[in-house]
């Protein structure tokens, strides 16, 4: 079981953090594969309150610079147990969140009761 919690991508910077458990297998490493990769900085066992009733240690992050400021489409997870290297596509994993994250659903519900109220108010994104 793993999850990418957070994907940050501003300018050729990418910051991606998650937990990983492996029944009696701790993640060894992680590390992200991709074309215009120049430098990343990974860690692991990083305490996370998110997953702590499957043990302590769980989290993982990627902090990664890039050649270009383009998002890396070929990018690539890969978390390595027992020795193993198992990957995962960066755009899936990120689409999986997507769709179990519920603050899309909280956000159109603020919206339309926005649009409820005299004098339409609007909401400033920043």
């Amino acid at each position: 079981m793993f999850c990418i919690d957070s994907a940050t991508k501003f300018y050729r910077g990418i910051r991606i953090g998650g937990w990983l458990h492996h029944v009696g297998s701790p993640l060894q490493a992680v590390r992200l594969r991709c074309r215009n990769l120049l430098y990343q900085h990974t860690e692991v066992g990083i305490e996370h309150m998110g997953v702590a009733s499957l043990g302590a240690n769980k989290g993982f992050s990627i902090q990664a610079i890039l050649s270009v400021d383009a998002f890396p489409e070929d990018a690539v997870v890969e978390f390595q147990i027992k020795g193993e290297w198992i990957s995962a596509p960066l755009n899936e994993l990120l689409n999986e969140r997507v769709i179990t994250d519920e603050s899309g659903k909280v956000e159109r519900k603020f919206v339309e009761m926005l649009k409820q109220f005299p004098g339409r108010p609007k909401m400033l994104d920043i």
